[in-house]
């Protein structure tokens, strides 16, 4: 079974770059749709907001909750697995928010939807600081640091036990090992985008390269001083 989607991601694939060397053209339609894609990114954007707020306001009630015994352990449980739910929303929610407000100055969109793009950044800014400062009913026994501590991750660190440290380490690297090969990937795909289309990404591509060499360096350089 995997040799077979194997096959048909290639044969997929191999068809289309065909189509686009025998004379074919590759653009997307990013002028022609951008009205819609700000409307449908907006829309997911807010709700994103929405249920972040509702979620955080029923984590704070359950958190004030007085339990004993295997009830503090379910309810701790849950309470870490519905802020990690929070986190990735409100943060998906700024981004998208931040992606309509792209689109809409590049494209030169209508200003009523600049507008409304800048106010769901405002909007999805506040939102995922609410997120970042409600970590305390999580660990309400635990002496968190504010996230505008210049040590915010160090001090973080310290707060955790050991096994804490392990999972949020194990997370990190993670994310930066998946951040690399994505960040590859982009270089890869905007140069195959500039030869297909004619429209030079290549300020993407300069971009892209200083962010690797600064990640990069900045995990050696933090590693090579320990």
């Amino acid at each position: 079974m995997r040799v077979l989607k194997q096959l048909g991601y290639g044969a997929l694939i191999g068809g289309f770059l065909g189509y686009v060397l025998l004379g074919g053209s590759f653009t997307l339609p990013i002028y022609d749709f951008s009205t819609e894609t700000m409307v449908i990114f907006a829309i997911i954007s807010f709700f994103l907001c929405i249920f972040s707020l509702i979620r955080l306001a029923t984590i704070k009630k359950k958190a004030s909750q007085t339990l004993y015994g295997e009830e503090e352990d379910l309810r701790d449980d849950w309470l870490y697995k519905k802020y990690s739910d929070v986190s990735l929303a409100s943060s998906t929610a700024l981004i998208l928010s931040i992606v309509i407000l792209c689109i809409g100055v590049i494209t030169e969109e209508v200003f009523p939807l600049i507008i409304i793009s800048l106010i769901l950044v405002f909007f999805s800014s506040i939102v995922s600081i609410m997120t970042g400062n409600s970590m305390r009913y999580v660990y309400p026994d635990r002496n968190l640091p504010n996230q505008n501590d210049k040590n915010y991750m160090n001090k973080l660190l310290e707060a955790a036990d050991e096994g804490e440290r392990h999972i949020i380490l194990n997370g990190l690297y993670s994310a930066y090992n998946l951040m690399y090969v994505l960040l590859i990937f982009a270089l890869v795909l905007f140069m195959v985008y500039s030869v297909l289309t004619g429209e030079s990404q290549l300020f993407s591509i300069l971009v892209i390269s200083l962010i690797l060499i600064s990640i990069n360096a900045q995990y050696i350089f933090k590693v090579r001083s320990k």
